[in-house]
Order: C-alpha cells, then sequence, then structure tokens
C-alpha cells in the first residue's frame, strides 16, 4: 500500500494538469484488502485491488510494471529472508 500511496503522490506532482478532468490529474486508490482468518495468525496470503483512474497521458500499465518491479526487487527478498518458502 505504501508504494501505491508513493506512486500516487509522485502522479501527481509530475503529471501535467488537465482541467477537463476533476481531479485534474491523475489518480490511484486502493479499494478491497483481504487476507487471513484470525488475528493471531500469519496469513498465508494477502490480495489487494487498486485502480488507476489515468488521464490520457499516462498510460495505466507504467504503474502495474512499477509496482511488479518493486514487488520483486523490495518485497521478495525481504520476505524470503524471513521464509525461503515465500513467493
Amino acid at each position: 500500500m505504501g508504494e501505491l500511496g508513493r506512486l500516487g503522490e509522485a502522479l501527481r506532482a509530475a503529471d501535467a494538469l488537465d482541467e477537463r478532468f476533476d481531479p485534474p490529474f491523475s489518480t490511484i486508490q486502493t479499494g478491497v484488502i483481504s487476507g487471513g482468518t484470525a488475528l493471531n495468525i500469519v496469513p498465508e496470503q494477502c490480495r489487494f485491488d487498486f485502480e488507476v483512474r489515468a488521464l490520457p497521458t499516462l498510460d495505466p500499465q507504467q504503474i502495474v510494471t512499477a509496482l511488479h518491479a518493486y514487488a520483486a526487487q523490495k518485497l521478495l527478498p525481504a520476505m524470503q529472508a524471513v521464509s525461503a518458502r515465500s513467493e
């Protein structure tokens, strides 16, 4: 979620404003987060859904690609340092 927030802030700062839209910049929002079965059990998996509302100047696939790269380069190595079974 943190990386999505960072990407959203970067979009707002870098995107050319387009006053035809409200808000006049591209946005990212997380809608649903789910995972786990109890508070005292580490979840086997977690899922989250997010949405990119892209202005015509942004290819939303760029956000998906950036998020996949972050997961592969930062999250997965950190998870595998704790448990080699992490995927």
